[in-house]
């Protein structure tokens, strides 16, 4: 709903499908996200 994440369900043949998820924000944005996860959770 609010663009953050996207999914896209890809067709690998007799192998089935298969849904590949990724994030759609810029590098220094995730990067921020991540230290401040990794502080409010205390994991470093």
């Amino acid at each position: 709903m609010l663009g953050v994440i996207n999914a896209k369900i890809i067709s690998k043949g007799r192998y089935g499908r298969t849904r590949d998820v990724s994030l759609s924000l810029d590098e220094t944005l995730i990067l921020k996200l991540k230290t401040v996860l990794e502080k409010s959770l205390q994991l470093s």
